[in-house]
């Protein structure tokens, strides 16, 4: 029931507000679970953004580089790439490591300063301990809300 009605109101939200594409020079803070985000607009096509996502006893931080396609009406759809250091104190096992992902999204605008966006794509992971290290790949999905500044 409660995933109902949150739908409900991001739908509502998504068809009833008008809102404007991105341009260059802009900044905004990203918000997600469990992620936190500052991303530039270099130009109407290209952006940048640093990430931290934190969890029990799990750090990762990464860059993003983004390609922007469109927009269309108040959607910007985009393909990107993605690396980042892993850190993890969990349950007697203490390490670190790296990823690479590639992803496509879009980001929807439901406001000229806010909009929802949404990604999945695969990423290798890499995590090493002082005793074993392991590596594949993962499919990966992000969720979030971005809030800009201009």
């Amino acid at each position: 029931m409660r995933k109902r009605l949150v739908m409900l109101v991001l739908t509502s939200l998504l068809i009833s507000i008008t809102a404007i594409p991105v341009s260059a020079g802009r900044w905004g803070i990203g918000l997600g679970n469990p992620y936190i985000s500052l991303k530039y607009w270099t130009s109407p096509r290209f952006a940048i953004e640093g990430r931290g996502a934190f969890g029990s006893g799990i750090g990762v931080y990464s860059v993003r580089l983004y390609r922007g396609f469109g927009p269309k009406g108040k959607t910007v759809t985009f393909a990107g790439v993605e690396v980042g250091l892993i850190n993890f104190d969990k349950e007697d096992i203490e390490g670190d490591g790296s990823f690479g992902m590639l992803f496509l999204g879009f980001e929807r605008f439901i406001s000229k300063k806010m909009a929802f966006s949404l990604d999945i794509g695969p990423a290798y992971i890499s995590l090493s301990s002082e005793d074993t290290s392991v590596g594949g790949i993962e499919w990966v999905y992000n969720l979030g809300i971005n809030f800009y500044f201009k």
